[in-house]
This record gives C-alpha cells, sequence and structure tokens, in this order.
C-alpha cells in the first residue's frame, strides 16, 4: 500500500482509492494503467496514453499522449505544480517529456528529449519543481551530461552548459538542482 503525501489517495495492489469525506471510494477508469506517480494524480495506460486524477467526479480522464518509444511498464511519472514529466529509460534509450497545462488549460508538451546509444541505463534528475533536469549516461566510455531548464511561464525550455573538464577538488563539490 502506498498514500499520497496527503494520504487523501491511496493505492492497495492495482486499485486507487480516494477520501470522498470519511469514506475511500475506488477511483474508477484505473483498470489497465502501468504506472502512476507518487501522489496518485497522474497515470499512464499501456498504449503510453497520460490520464489526469478529476477528484469531483472519482474519475482518471484523459490527458494526453506521449511519444513515448521505450515500454511505458518501465517508465516513470513525476509530477509538480501541477506540471507532469515522463521519463522512460532502456538499456541504451532516455527519454523525457514535460507537459505543462497552457492559458486554455490544455495540455502542451513544452519539453522533449530522446538519446539512443547509451552504454547502460542513464540517470535522470529533477529539481523539486521540475524546472532543472540533468540526463547522465555513458556514451563509448565517456561520459555524457545533458542538462536544461524549464520556463514554465513562457512553456519553454532551454539546454544549459554543463562543465565536462575535469573539477578539481570535487569532493568538495555538490551539484544542487533547485
Amino acid at each position: 500500500m502506498s498514500s499520497s503525501h496527503d494520504c487523501t489517495r491511496l493505492r492497495v495492489n492495482n486499485n486507487l482509492y480516494l477520501l470522498r469525506g470519511s469514506d475511500f471510494v475506488i477511483i474508477n477508469n484505473t483498470v489497465s494503467w502501468v504506472t502512476v506517480d507518487l501522489d496518485l494524480t497522474v497515470l499512464m495506460m499501456s498504449n503510453g496514453s497520460l490520464f489526469k486524477l478529476d477528484t469531483a467526479s472519482a474519475s482518471f480522464n484523459f490527458y494526453a499522449n506521449t511519444a513515448l518509444t521505450t515500454n511505458p511498464t518501465s517508465c516513470q511519472i513525476e509530477t509538480a505544480n501541477n506540471h507532469i514529466a515522463v521519463i522512460g529509460q532502456s538499456a541504451t534509450t532516455a527519454e523525457v517529456f514535460i507537459y505543462a497545462d497552457d492559458t486554455n488549460n490544455s495540455p502542451k508538451r513544452i519539453f522533449d528529449f530522446s538519446y539512443v546509444g547509451y552504454s547502460g541505463i542513464p540517470k535522470v534528475a529533477f529539481s523539486p519543481n521540475l524546472t532543472k533536469i540533468v540526463i547522465v549516461g555513458t556514451v563509448n566510455s565517456s561520459l555524457k551530461i545533458d542538462s536544461f531548464n524549464i520556463d514554465y511561464s513562457s512553456l519553454t525550455s532551454n539546454t544549459v552548459d554543463f562543465p565536462l573538464e575535469p573539477i578539481t577538488g570535487a569532493s568538495t563539490i555538490s551539484i544542487v538542482l533547485g
């Protein structure tokens, strides 16, 4: 069993529940989902479609189709401030897509990243508000680092340069995504 951070949503096996008054009710439309975010508000179906929780109707409603090429059962969903990040990883591939609502409250994919050719499963890290992304992997015995900044006010993203030169005194340096 797991619960949302505020304990108003529960997951028991493949069933999701929503607190209504003093009782938990089962959330509809959750039969074929394959992954859900930690807060139990966004889920992905086996075809890669995203669904968002509508607490008023206690159901998940279609939100967007993803462009994933990796298997949805191995994907992750991260959420923050009504923003959604979908991460797909395999032994050689990293995919990251970020969605945000535009001014009409319609979903807009504002960030796409896809790279095939890693020598092992790459690591993907986000800042708590999903405004910074770092993707680290190995390609042909060399380190490949991609980092990005997401600007939700303009619904855009840009590349952040990351130094690849040797760092001296590395034991005293930490990287913080914030």
